[in-house]
């Protein structure tokens, strides 16, 4: 396993399987872009298996498929990750394949249909079969992770993203692109939903008042 500067670095290399050689090669050292769900991802045609071996960094793309490694979930899992993220955050030179691991899947479960999903596919097992109680560990985990990792799987990211514009394309892109639009414009805020549902009340009383005083005229006739 090499040089390994603590125990708890023993069990992190033993679990991303490899020594500190072959990690620190991995990173291209590009900033990394929000990930898309999985639910969102399979409805452009990728589907998604489990890898051969439980190692972290066991994750591929290849041909619309997605490899990723099974997560057991159980009591333990969080604090065991913490530490392992804890001592990326303290060594950043030992490498950060946990870190970008768990921003990685956190990017796939942004919904309990994403968890649902890849549970389904034996990519999360998890002691409660709960898909919320699994969305919620993975997004906890995350946010105390508190810091943005090197990102190693920047690589295996961007082939998804080609991949997935590749298949929206057309009328169903440009529908996703209005989407996303409407999304950031008004469900970015509480008011600025509240505005908008106001702005389609008044609408329909304008509607419905023209349509009451048409019938009146008609009617007098």
């Amino acid at each position: 396993m090499g040089t390994c500067l603590h125990l708890l670095d023993l069990i992190r290399k033993l679990r991303i399987g490899g020594s500190q050689a072959t990690i620190m090669a991995v990173f291209p050292g590009l900033k990394p872009k929000p990930m898309k769900g999985a639910a969102q991802l399979s409805k452009a045609g990728i589907t998604f298996r489990r890898s051969e071996r439980r190692n972290y960094s066991e994750i591929k793309f290849q041909n619309g498929i997605l490899y990723l490694p099974t997560l057991q979930i159980s009591p333990s899992t969080a604090s065991i990750m913490l530490n392992f993220i804890a001592f990326e955050r303290l060594h950043p030179e030992s490498g950060q394949e946990i870190s970008s691991y768990v921003r990685f899947i956190d990017g796939l479960t942004r919904s309990v249909e994403d968890a649902k999903l890849l549970a389904s596919r034996g990519i999360f097992l998890s002691s409660s079969g709960s898909s919320s109680e699994i969305k919620e560990f993975i997004h906890k985990v995350h946010r105390d992770m508190n810091f943005v990792p090197r990102d190693s799987l920047h690589t295996v990211q961007h082939g998804i993203e080609a991949y997935y514009w590749e298949r929206m394309s057309g009328w169903s892109r440009r529908f996703h692109d209005w989407g996303v639009h409407f999304k950031e414009t008004y469900f970015k805020s509480p008011w600025s939903l509240v505005a908008l549902l106001v702005t389609i009340l008044l609408l329909a009383l304008t509607i419905d008042q023209s349509i009451y005083a048409s019938l009146s005229f008609y009617r007098s006739k």
